[in-house]
């Protein structure tokens, strides 16, 4: 019995990488090629690359000697090869770095923000997505379109829960709103706070 169990495992251990996606099929690394397999282990797609990242149902992200583009099920080219890098963002809209610079795409491949932003992230805040974006040493957020958020004036920004945002600016630490506003803090509370407990 411990045999069989063991030849069953090897045989179907054949993978050089497997990458798992929530709600996505499992991407797969043998040899020189990458592809797709169902949870019945058929195998969805096979192709020769550099790298492939999964993005929704019907396509994926293909890097080609070095440069990363976008093609369908049918690996038919939706998105020419031209990026150092290409990720999903939401609804149709990709994170890109071309020359060392992160911006936004469409699945068109219309540049929604410019290619000047030194880092990008994806972030999750209220119920949208928007992204902290680093530009000169400083960080701001920006929404799917390219909207300014809050400004680019930030050394850190951290998103906590649905309704505030920590961030630090000047070495100090302040909350911001999901409409990129600063929460005035009443001082009157906070001086008769530390007046009224004090145990020195």
């Amino acid at each position: 019995m411990k045999n069989n169990i063991k030849i069953n495992f090897e045989k179907n251990f054949i993978f050089d990488e497997i990458r798992v996606y929530y709600d996505k099929n499992p991407i797969f690394k043998f040899g020189a090629y990458y592809g797709e397999v169902d949870k019945t282990g058929k195998i969805l797609l096979a192709i020769k690359c550099d790298d492939l990242r999964s993005i929704d149902t019907e396509k994926f992200a293909i890097c080609i000697n070095d440069k990363w583009g976008i093609i369908n099920r049918d690996k038919e080219w939706i998105i020419e090869p031209e990026y150092d890098d290409l990720d999903e963002a939401e609804d149709g809209f990709y994170i890109a770095n071309k020359n060392g610079k992160f911006g936004i795409i469409n699945i068109n491949n219309d540049v929604i923000t410019d290619f000047t932003y030194d880092s990008f992230e994806r972030i999750f805040w209220g119920d949208s997505y928007y992204y902290a974006a680093g530009k000169n040493g400083k960080i701001g957020i920006i929404n799917l379109n390219g909207r300014v958020i809050t400004p680019f004036i930030f050394k850190e920004i951290d998103i906590y829960g649905d309704d505030f945002g920590k961030a630090r600016l000047n070495g100090k630490y302040g909350l911001i709103n999901e409409e990129g506003k600063p929460l005035e803090i009443d001082i009157a509370s906070l001086e008769e706070e530390l007046l009224t407990y004090q145990y020195n």
